[in-house]
């Protein structure tokens, strides 16, 4: 038993995430990264996104946290 909590994270702000997960009927907890602070701990921020010239997107990613018990 991995004991395990699966949380989306997107640098979206929680009321387009709300919207998002209501109309994709997502089951699992949604939480914001408006500041960009979880994307950078984990390396996944991109100066550039491609010929757009949009700053600060977040990669796709996923990760398994352990949590100390």
């Amino acid at each position: 038993d991995l004991n395990v909590r699966i949380v989306g994270i997107s640098t979206d702000t929680h009321w387009t995430l709300a919207a998002y997960k209501n109309e994709k009927k997502i089951k699992f907890e949604m939480a914001s990264d408006f500041n960009k602070d979880a994307a950078k701990a984990y390396g996944i921020l991109m100066d550039k996104f491609s010929s757009y010239g949009y700053n600060g997107v977040a990669k796709e990613a996923c990760f398994l946290i352990a949590l100390d018990k």
